[in-house]
């Protein structure tokens, strides 16, 4: 083993090393006739064992940037995801057996009752003419009924707008065999 001058910097490097420990260029070894070689304008050049370092960095650099950007996205997604996921109700009078779900878009209300409900009128967000109501006339025993909630509306005319408003509570009261019956409930 010897030390000879480095091509690039000029400083003193083992004959058996691959590479200049202090600048990095790639030296001749007796394996790879490309390395170290120089042009004859005396820029160094590109060697089979540099070119596949660059590509490995260039490939590294690549699969970060990629990485960030799948990130963020998921980031962004989880935080910013326009979808509402349904929210349950807290019931407070339980005279109906119902149970209702709010989707952002659609109050979907299930009469658990195994009787039909007539005359419905349910309130959101307050009942009488504060809230938003709509009348349904028949209600099937263990049935389903899907509203869209902009056709709610007050005594004015008014729709309610899941864009300007926040469904807080649903108030129903609906007529059974046994009377007049109510169901209350709020979201969180």
């Amino acid at each position: 083993m010897s030390l000879h001058p480095c091509p690039e910097c000029g400083k003193q490097v083992s004959d058996k090393a691959p590479a200049c420990v202090h600048c990095g260029a790639p030296l001749a070894t007796s394996g790879d006739p490309l390395i170290g070689l120089r042009l004859e304008s005396g820029r160094p050049r590109a060697t089979s064992q540099s070119s596949s370092r660059s590509a490995r960095v260039t490939a590294n650099q690549a699969f970060a940037v990629i990485g960030l950007f799948l990130l963020g996205l998921t980031i962004y997604a989880w935080l910013y995801d326009p979808k509402y996921e349904p929210v349950r109700v807290r019931v407070r009078v339980p005279d109906l057996k119902a149970s209702v779900t709010f989707t952002g878009t659609q109050i979907i209300v299930a009469n658990h009752d195994d009787f039909a409900w007539t005359n419905c009128e349910l309130n959101l967000n307050g009942a009488g003419s504060s809230g938003f109501k709509l009348r349904a006339d028949h209600m099937d025993a263990n049935g389903l009924l899907t509203v869209g909630v902009m056709r709610f509306a007050k005594d004015n005319g008014e729709r309610f707008n899941p864009i300007a408003y926040k469904a807080t509570s649903i108030f129903i009261n609906c007529h059974t065999p046994s009377g007049s019956e109510t169901y209350y409930g709020g979201w969180n």
